[in-house]
């Protein structure tokens, strides 16, 4: 990830989420609930809790099941988070049976749709840097200034990566069609943690003996839960791995698949930050508006972009909008490098991956800070879509390179299978 604060001299030395409520999420949402409707609309607080966590908590108090909840947003869970969290067809009356230290009902309206993701106006941020010497007081102004005029680099950043990047790992095999490097992938350590049974389940997938799938299926009660399913299917079909690659949920696959499109768009943007026109666009860029699904092609790049429009780099996918010359160039350059083509992208195991665009900048408002005797508070907003990380990282340099470039064992590319979900 490349630092726009350079010339500010040394990075800023800060520590931050030593406790919950020293990170601070609250959603901003895009309209008010109408009041009527058959979806009821929860303003909720959360500490320490997922936003998956809280639905499954407000499922069981309102008995209702997790496809009758929809969210704007996936919120942090080390942080204490406010957010609209919507569920069709429950009695409010039975919000009394909600107990939970970690989550709480503020305020509830009726509303006649389900929030979907990506449905708010943003969110609102409030970060307690500890540790922050107030000696660079200026410094940290003029590195809020720069962010406030330019924009925020829209890096995706490690957190959509998985822990050691292994759900990008996972995502490529996926894309690739290597099935069985995927169902290593899922059944290893460094996906599930360490446990006993693990060289035994690797070992047996490029087995072509029947009878060794089933004894390894032996005792599946005892492997990590979520290799258990896997576990089940392959006494019940030994050397189907198609059938294997079907008792992973349909969402984690997606989740895999989209993993790898956050870590190709981050390469990209590395790549368009590396240029002498950063951050001007080049030619051929796709170009768009806020709440507009068209997009236009930058023809020449001297001249000023309309107002409010927006370069939008890749989320590689089967029907992405493909941008023309020089930035279409760059982008085959970047998905080479990675070791993809285009085609990699339409229907495999994954799922149908259409693929989008994604603002190569984002817009940060409010932005400021207040010096307390605990630290100092940074407080912004940023857009959908858009992390608080990746605005940190910028001013303490804290940045891992992609993990798509680092050295990595050759995923065998195959022909891909469509595969039910």
């Amino acid at each position: 990830m490349t630092r726009i604060l350079a010339n500010l001299g040394a990075p800023f030395d800060f520590s931050i989420k030593t406790q919950p409520d020293h990170f601070r999420v609250t959603e901003l949402r895009a309209a008010p609930p109408s009041g009527e409707g058959e979806h009821l609309h929860l303003w909720v607080e959360k500490d320490s809790l997922s936003t998956d966590r809280a639905v499954r908590i407000l499922g069981r108090a309102l008995g209702r099941p997790a496809q009758a909840f929809g969210v704007c947003g996936m919120k942090d869970r080390h942080a204490v988070t406010r957010q609209w969290i919507s569920v069709q067809g429950a009695d409010p009356a039975r919000l009394s049976e909600l107990h939970s230290t970690h989550l709480r009902v503020l305020e509830w309206a009726r509303d006649r749709a389900k929030l979907r993701r990506g449905g708010h106006a943003g969110n609102r941020f409030e970060v307690l840097l500890e540790g922050l010497d107030p000696a660079r007081a200026q410094d940290l102004d003029a590195a809020l200034r720069i962010l406030a005029g330019q924009g925020l680099p829209n890096y995706f950043g490690a957190q959509r990566y998985g822990h050691g990047a292994i759900n990008v790992a996972l995502g490529r095999a996926l894309c690739l069609g290597s099935n069985q490097e995927y169902l290593r992938l899922y059944l290893s350590a460094r996906h599930l943690g360490p446990y006993e049974r693990e060289a035994e389940l690797q070992a047996v997938l490029g087995s072509e003996d029947k009878g060794a799938w089933r004894q390894a299926a032996h005792g599946w009660q005892q492997l990590p839960r979520e290799a258990q399913a896997l576990a089940k299917q392959m006494e019940r079909r030994p050397l189907d791995v198609d059938s294997l690659l079907r008792t992973i949920p349909k969402a984690e696959r997606r989740l895999h698949a989209h993993s790898l499109q956050s870590a190709l768009f981050d390469l990209w943007l590395e790549e368009r930050m590396q240029a002498p026109q950063w951050p001007a666009p080049i030619e051929g860029d796709c170009v768009g508006f806020a709440g507009q699904r068209d997009t236009t092609w930058v023809e020449d790049p001297n001249e000023p972009l309309p107002p409010g429009a927006r370069v939008l780099g890749p989320l590689f996918g089967g029907s992405m909008s493909v941008a023309h010359g020089a930035a279409h160039e760059l982008e085959q350059r970047v998905l080479a490098a990675a070791g993809f083509q285009a085609s990699d992208f339409g229907r495999g195991a994954h799922g149908d991956l259409q693929g989008a665009r994604r603002p190569m900048r984002a817009e940060v408002g409010e932005l400021g800070a207040t010096w307390t005797p605990e630290g100092c508070w940074l407080t912004f907003q940023l857009p959908p879509g858009s992390y608080a990380t990746a605005l940190l990282a910028q001013l303490s340099q804290d940045f891992s390179g992609s993990p798509l470039l680092e050295p990595r064992p050759e995923t065998q590319r195959t022909a891909q299978k469509t595969i039910d979900p």
